[in-house]
């Protein structure tokens, strides 16, 4: 007998039953007949191949969006320790078009949007192995590109799922997937919907203002007349040379003008003219290399 097994009935016999333990090792099984002249030649051996019941399976992974009708995407579960197959459940509607049975399958998705769950187990002929946890994919529809409003410091993409916002001066701001999200300083702030299958899709680019951060080094900035008819003067003061950029902003935190590298040494004057703009509160901002300066602007 192997090692771990044991004769459970049929000793003496032709025919017996074997229990194998929870440590029994693979191994041959040899038979060899017995009468009172001795032993005769033992059987060529039977070699017998001891299974343990597959490991539980560990997390799923791959894209958790998609876009509905992607094709060959990737989902994975690490190797579960005594599985011969893998049984895999995926989202109503999609179908494994490659690596069936395997710890790697390749999935088409249907073209109708919805909430899905994948799950994998291990199997041999002992039976079944605990479960994965689920892994949600979200399919979306194909969409066009986002918007993003600004109320203050919260920005809200018109998408509510897949956004990645960025900030210009770091680019992706790690952790900040939400629909929303809510800036800390001044500067450009946008969101990219990602999905496997789907386009790139970049939003609208939105300039969030706080008032009180440091000024410029040196410079001193003003605007007149104001209030004004949508025309008016930027002032910018400096001893040294400088180059400033300046932009304006309007209550929605869209940019309607702009002008990049003016040459500053001494006092310069910029031009400025909006019209037709509506009537309300603008915000004038003044960008240098580290630094920026906001000055509001009344438009009757």
């Amino acid at each position: 007998m192997p090692a771990g097994a044991s004769v459970a009935t049929g000793t003496g016999t032709n025919s017996i039953t074997v229990n194998f333990s929870a440590s029994a090792a693979s191994g041959n099984i040899t038979v060899t007949g017995n009468n009172s002249c001795g032993n005769g030649i033992a059987s060529p051996a039977l070699p017998v191949t001891i299974f343990n019941m597959p490991a539980a399976a560990g997390a799923i992974t791959g894209a958790d969006l998609v876009c509905a009708g992607t094709n060959n995407v990737s989902y994975s579960v690490g190797a579960i320790a005594n599985a011969v197959t893998y049984a895999w459940t995926i989202p109503a509607g999609a179908s494994i078009t490659s690596g069936a049975n395997t710890n790697q399958i390749v999935v088409s998705f249907s073209p109708v949007p919805g909430l899905g769950v994948f799950t994998v187990k291990g199997a041999n002929i002992c039976g079944n192995g605990q479960v994965s946890p689920d892994f949600n994919v979200t399919m979306v529809a194909s969409q066009g590109a986002p918007v993003v409003t600004a109320s203050g410091s919260l920005l809200t993409s018109s998408t509510a799922t897949g956004n990645q916002w960025y900030y210009e001066g770091t680019g992706a701001i790690p952790g900040a997937t939400s629909q929303t999200y809510t800036a800390t300083i001044t500067g450009w702030y946008w969101t990219v919907v990602m999905g496997v299958g789907c386009p790139t899709l970049e939003s609208n680019h939105v300039y969030v203002l706080f008032d009180g951060q440091e000024e410029l080094y040196k410079l001193n900035f003003n605007v007149y007349p104001v209030p004004n008819d949508g025309r008016f003067n930027a002032v910018m003061k400096s001893a040294n040379v400088d180059r400033i950029s300046i932009l304006v902003i309007d209550m929605t935190g869209a940019k309607i003008f702009g002008r990049d590298d003016i040459p500053v040494n001494g006092q310069v004057e910029q031009e400025i003219d909006i019209r037709p703009a509506k009537a309300g509160l603008y915000s004038v901002v003044f960008l240098g290399k580290d630094h920026s300066v906001v000055r509001k602007v009344l438009v009757k």
